[in-house]
């Protein structure tokens, strides 16, 4: 690729012509076709048709994928080609609908003319009048329409640099030239074969007005017609050399490379890149369109040269039944590389973007200009030990790291599911430098010690796990990074005792490398304010675990106590971790210390219907505890009792076992919670000191589904069911419960489609590769304000799927403010073979107004506004009001000050009047934010505080 602009001349021109790098320009109702596919809502037959009523016939079109003021789609020769090869399998009267939109004989009327390009080349049939008329303009008085002699000349200059200059084979042209015409469509334009065999012919559309926004100095209509001539035209030349047997996204990679090459200044494809694999990496190359995925075409001729498109091709026509892949990899070969090596580093590229742009490190030459990339952990500070992002085969996720800056090296544990990884690796060093390293992994479990890399030489690093696994399954993962540390200790401390006598200590060591003296192992203690005695610990049967023992040091003392152990690079190392100036302490002697009771209180008002409801709260003793317990009552009822139950280390839970139907708006229910120790004196602690914390009960909703919806086994096409909301409620708070007899939950993915239209992942696979693998018989309510979340759940019973979390994927806040009239419907998905079960319920329970049937006398607004948010300074929750004069597609976004995206609080049409959502900082730390109202080219923003 040759920058034939400056960048500076270039990022003007994005600015002025307001491409957000943040923002994908796509077809909506193609994406919705797509959605409704992907789901099993409509079969691939419905798909197609709808696709082709999309670009050609608006009017049979079906309403829910007619969306206002949508862009056209970027290329109808994809469904064209689908079309053909899916022609036999198809019903007659869908052939003769389709056939009746790609006649090239209705673009050949008594009013047509004809216009041969300057090469004499092409042939362009054309009208200025009727619906497919070309802009009449005439401005040098020739007879020909300045639209219809621009076009000429575009393709008189894709025919000169694909053919003349690359050397790919010509399509052809038969006796007279290669035609060319024109149509009112919603697709930039298409290529189609001819009733001459081997032939092909291009429709563009008619004007390109309206059309996303390039970059071309001559503007949006020219460069949108630069950019589909050459696209188109390549799509002529690949007929030639396989009549579109490749795979649907790699045609249209490789047209969509093709426009930045032939006319490197219009850059259309900016407007796809936010679907690229640079802001969604752990996606396959299959689950993409293709435009977006050009870039991986621009790594290759960027990295060995642009002959090796023309080496793809000739490859393509030698082998025809060859995998792409394949193909990839043969030709990649050639240049001492290979698509697995490539893959890795093409990865690495896609995190060489926008403000992560490093001119240390080889990357696309149009990088400043392409969207930020998306990482999966940004900014993290280490140690760090999680689970990475979803991947598909042949995706990767991205990571990036702040170093601790200790005088140690840099480590990683790595733990894949399966499948096969390799790992890109950035060092960003502290003099400005930085180095690009790859580490093969020759198992899926692995720890890799950098031994050349201190912390204290870095300033950050990236971590890139890529996906070379060419079929699907689970490609999970988990990490650990780290400072290196040549042994690690896992130890119970010693609580308080008020028995005499001595204690054992039982620590479990791991000495990666092998580099640590396990014989040096030494337990030190001390009556504090005396001198240390140490004793070496002693092996046990296990032989990562030893033992040693403190002897009785008196009654009424405080005992300190620290491990060490040293290794072969002269360093010593301690737990804790300072040694003797910060160690393990414990008492002996008569206990006078309460438990210390951790509770989230519930804030927020609920309904009846979030009733029962289970208590978790975290409790800890310097001895022990007897019991915990929570008292609650109804209004001023008689007081209730239930007892905790310890689920893990400290965190216990009970159910308020309060029956829904006793309950209504007005009510509040009255609790506090106890726990006593096991000492002699039995410390008692109490929340609140005083009095009871509150619930109060608020009007509420819910909705039900139908019963016992089977989900088969392993299975890839979605079970469905609706909930259908008649009221128009305005949410203020919505909660999803969800009931199933499968028998384990792990399988599961379910998504959600709002009444609004989006569908989101409402889970996946919860719990997979933990305890909890096997729970089932879900009775799970999804809830923001729930104290864990549904991807690390915590339940009583590890073998019952129960409780409250917040759902992985979908923020439920995003419905507040506005209302739940109209259809929800889930999807669900069993991902693993083995089990089965059935959606036994699911519905919503929502707190909210009820606005059917009343109606206001309102003063109309006549113009857009946004007000400041009420209360401001804010902790957590805060309104924001604004103003729409006519019914409008609204969007509503909060980010942070450094312009990250937080929260996309309203993307919905909405009619005309005042308007108000809530916005929860809940999460989030205290600090400036900005929201921002946008409507089509309106927009505007004001800065709100949070402070905590």
């Amino acid at each position: 690729m040759t920058m034939t602009m400056t960048k500076t001349v270039i990022l003007a021109l994005i600015v002025a012509m307001n491409i957000s790098a943040q923002q994908m320009i796509s077809s909506k109702g193609i994406e919705l076709i797509q959605d409704d596919l992907k789901s099993g809502i409509i079969s691939q037959e419905e798909a197609l048709v709808q696709k082709f009523r999309f670009g050609f016939n608006k009017a049979k079109l079906n309403e829910k994928y007619k969306i206002k003021n949508d862009k056209p789609s970027k290329c109808g020769t994809a469904i064209i080609s689908e079309y053909n090869k899916s022609k036999l399998t198809l019903k007659p009267e869908i052939i003769n609908e389709i056939e009746s939109y790609l006649s090239f004989e209705k673009f050949n009327t008594s009013a047509s003319s004809k216009l041969i390009s300057p090469s004499g080349k092409f042939e362009l049939t054309y009208s200025v009048d009727g619906l497919n008329a070309v802009p009449s303009r005439d401005s040098d008085l020739n007879g020909v329409p300045d639209y219809v002699e621009w076009i000429a000349d575009y393709f008189d200059h894709s025919w000169a640099y694909s053919i003349d200059t690359l050397g790919f084979l010509a399509p052809p042209i038969g006796n007279g030239m290669y035609k060319i015409s024109f149509e009112n469509m919603d697709y930039y334009g298409y290529t189609n074969t001819s009733t001459l065999p081997g032939m092909t012919y291009i429709v563009m559309h008619n004007n390109y007005n309206g059309f996303s926004p390039n970059t071309d100095p001559e503007g949006n209509q020219k460069g949108a017609a630069k950019a589909t001539a050459i696209h188109e035209f390549k799509h002529a030349i690949q007929y030639v050399y396989n009549n579109w047997s490749s795979v649907g996204w790699f045609i249209e990679m490789d047209a969509t490379w093709m426009e930045d090459i032939g006319y490197d200044q219009v850059n259309d494809y900016y407007n796809y890149l936010t679907a690229s694999h640079i802001q969604k990496p752990g996606r396959s190359f299959e689950q993409g369109d293709g435009y977006e995925d050009c870039v991986w075409l621009h790594y290759i001729s960027e990295s060995h040269g642009v002959q090796t498109n023309l080496e793809i091709w000739n490859r393509i026509k030698s082998n025809p039944f060859e995998s792409i892949y394949t193909t990839f990899d043969g030709i990649l070969k050639k240049y001492s590389s290979s698509f697995e090596d490539a893959l890795v580093n093409y990865f690495v590229w896609n995190t060489l973007t926008g403000d992560f742009v490093n001119e240390k490190l080889s990357g696309y030459e149009e990088a400043d200009f392409y969207p930020t990339p998306r990482f999966c952990k940004s900014y993290v500070q280490i140690p760090d030990t999680s689970n990475g992002c979803a991947r598909s085969q042949l995706s990767a996720s991205y990571l990036h790291f702040i170093s601790d800056h200790s005088n140690s090296p840099l480590n990683f544990v790595f733990e894949s599911a399966s499948g096969k990884n390799e790992i890109g690796l950035i060092l960003n060093y502290n003099d400005g430098t930085s180095e690009l390293k790859r580490i093969e992994m020759p198992q899926q479990n692995f720890i890799h010690y950098l031994g050349k890399e201190f912390l204290s030489e870095l300033k950050s690093f990236v971590f890139v796990p890529v996906v070379l696994s060419n079929s699907s399954g689970d490609f999970s993962y988990s990490y650990e990074v780290s400072p290196f540390k040549s042994a690690s200790f896992a130890h119970t401390p010693l609580k308080d005792t008020e028995q005499i006598g001595g204690r054992e200590i039982f620590v479990t060591i791991k000495t990666p490398l092998d580099i640590a003296v396990r014989d040096s192992l030494k337990l030190n203690y001390a009556v504090e304010g005396s001198n240390y005695k140490s004793v070496y610990f002693l092996p046990t049967y296990n032989p990562d675990i030893y033992l040693a023992s403190i002897p009785d040091l008196g009654y009424e003392v405080s005992i300190n106590y620290f491990i060490s152990i040293y290794d072969t690079l002269g360093n010593y190392l301690y737990e804790p971790s300072d040694g003797s100036t910060n160690p393990f302490t414990y008492y002996v002697g008569k206990d006078v210390i309460s438990p210390s009771i951790t509770v989230n209180k519930i804030a927020e008002p609920l309904t009846i219907y979030n009733f029962p409801r289970r208590l978790y709260v975290n409790i800890e003793d310097n001895i022990g505890l007897d019991s915990a317990f929570v008292e609650y009552r109804l209004n001023d009822n008689e007081l209730a009792h239930s007892r905790f139950a310890e689920i893990r280390a400290n965190l216990y839970s009970t159910l308020m076992d309060i029956d829904s139907t006793q309950l209504k708006s007005g009510d509040v229910i009255e609790y506090r919670l106890k726990a006593v120790d096991v000492s002699s004196n039995g410390n008692t602690a109490v929340i609140p000191e005083t009095g009871f914390l509150q619930i109060p009960i608020e009007r509420g909703f819910k909705f039900t589904s139908a019963k016992n919806k089977f989900i088969e086994d392993n299975n890839t096409i979605s079970v469905r069911d609706t909930v259908t909301v008649n009221d128009d409620i305005l949410i203020d708070d919505i909660d999803i419960y969800f009931k199933s007899s499968h028998q384990r939950f792990s399988d599961l993915e379910i998504k959600l489609k709002g009444a609004t239209g989006t569908t989101k992942t409402w889970f996946q696979r919860p719990g997979l590769d933990t305890k909890y693998s096997n729970s089932g018989y879900a009775n799970i309510i999804f809830d923001d304000e729930a104290e864990f979340g549904i991807d690390n759940p915590i339940y009583p019973d590890s073998t019952i799927a129960e409780g409250i979390f917040t759902p992985s994927l979908l923020d439920l806040s995003s419905y507040e403010g506005s209302s739940a009239k109209g259809k929800w419907i889930i999807y669900a998905y069993d991902r693993e073979s083995g089990f089965s079960g059935s959606i036994e319920e699911w519905g919503l329970i929502i707190r909210g107004e009820n606005l059917t049937g009343i109606e206001e006398e309102k003063v109309q607004p006549t113009a857009f506004s946004l007000s400041q948010n009420y209360p401001n300074p804010f902790n957590p929750k805060t309104v924001i009001k604004f103003q729409v004069p006519s019914s409008k597609f609204i969007k509503l976004e909060v980010y942070d000050i450094l312009g990250r995206e937080i929260q996309t609080l309203v993307n919905a049409p909405m009619s005309a009047g005042e308007h108000e959502v809530t916005f929860k900082g809940s999460k989030l730390p205290s600090g400036v934010y900005i929201y921002t109202l946008k409507v089509n080219e309106f927009s505007q923003s004001r800065k709100m505080l949070l402070l905590k």
